[in-house]
């Protein structure tokens, strides 16, 4: 039983047979309204009975659930895909079902709603019973996550010499959906520091992957970075993270641009690196672990492709001045479907199908001494 159903993939591995799907192929089905746009490559389900799709596949539901269809336009929702969703109990619990023939198949599911958080999702496949749940209580899964990271490290200790415990703790679409919490997140990421130095002694352990925002405390889109990493100090942060991972852009500033705490732009991460002086931790590195700037033309927050070199190869200039930072790393190198995310596509050095960017040229250029291709 699903709650809330969004899209899910079909993976064929193996199959003597072929009937709509061949080896290697997949089949996308995407739970929207009739009237909702289609994401590409993904057949819809309208809560239909189950039946003959004229797609070359029968595929539905024991009974009609077309009244149970929802596409939120929700600004959480990452694409088209996640944005629409089927009740899957509504009105009682529902099955569907889709026609293929017996094989093994991978079978890649996504379930929830984009315009809540408290929510259980629930789903037996073949017999097989999974369960979503999405709690609300900070502290869901910290030990089954910590032994997660205990177990990555011990895998991999010769060619692993850091992990970054989570990925923007200050958003609230980073951190579930829940409202942002910084002391939760110290305890995860006490918890996960044990773990990890336990599995290796010399693993080096990155906290806070920061984003920077100007929400302030008691937004539900999150926390900035300032009041962030100041409460976990609060907290007792300090001895669990090796150096401090931070995230920063340039929007449409040039990297020289004054660091400003209302204002996204490149040298704000002075101002974070602040907040550890302020509590005694100037020793400990900082290390970028993304930053860039945007090159869409249809963003009023992007630049033009030729100030994005010249801003990223200035930038990377700046940062090898500054003693307390040890990298500068750009997302992002390339985007698995340009179509799916045009935003994240016009970071990124590569396009989906690996064309080069002059962007990529230009910081090859850098990193190995040779003249800017793309030098005025």
């Amino acid at each position: 039983m699903f709650k809330k159903l969004t899209w899910f993939t079909f993976l064929l591995v193996a199959l003597s047979m072929a009937t709509g799907l061949v080896y290697g192929q997949s089949v996308n089905i995407n739970f929207q309204p009739a009237s909702s746009e289609e994401p590409n490559d993904y057949l819809p389900d309208t809560g239909l009975l189950f039946g003959d799709r004229g797609n070359g596949f029968s595929y539905g539901w024991d009974r009609d659930t077309t009244a149970d269809a929802r596409d939120r336009n929700s600004a959480n929702a990452l694409d088209q895909r996640y944005d629409t969703v089927m009740h899957f109990s509504k009105q009682g619990d529902a099955t569907w079902e889709i026609a293929l023939i017996d094989g093994e198949y991978d079978l890649f599911i996504v379930c929830g709603d984009p315009g809540y958080t408290d929510q259980t999702n629930t789903l037996d496949i073949e017999g097989t019973l999974v369960v979503d749940l999405d709690g609300q209580s900070a502290e869901n899964y910290f030990d089954e996550f910590a032994a997660f990271v205990g177990a990555f490290v011990a895998r991999y200790p010769d060619t692993v010499s850091s992990v970054i415990i989570w990925n923007e703790p200050n958003l609230s679409l980073e951190w579930g959906g829940r409202d942002v919490d910084p002391e939760a997140y110290t305890e995860l990421l006490r918890r996960s520091y044990v773990a990890a130095r336990a599995a290796n002694p010399d693993i080096r352990v990155l906290g806070g992957a920061l984003a920077p925002t100007t929400e302030t405390e008691g937004s539900a889109a999150g926390m900035n970075e300032f009041s962030f990493l100041a409460r976990m100090y609060e907290a007792g942060a300090a001895p669990y993270f090796d150096a401090l991972a931070a995230h920063t852009y340039g929007f449409t500033q040039p990297p020289e641009a004054e660091p400003d705490s209302a204002a996204i732009n490149f040298r704000r991460i002075e101002l974070l690196r602040e907040i550890m002086r302020r509590y005694g931790d100037a020793e400990k590195p900082v290390i970028i672990t993304e930053s860039g700037w945007n090159d869409d033309p249809r963003w009023v927050n992007a630049v033009r492709p030729g100030q994005r070199i010249a801003y990223t190869l200035r930038a990377f200039e700046m940062v090898e001045a500054w003693p307390w930072a040890e990298q500068l790393c750009i997302w992002n190198f390339r985007q698995p479907f340009d179509r799916y995310n045009r935003r994240d596509a016009y970071y990124a050095l590569v396009s989906s199908d690996f064309t080069i960017k002059p962007i990529y040229e230009a910081i090859q250029a850098y990193a190995r001494g040779w003249e800017n291709p793309y030098a005025p």
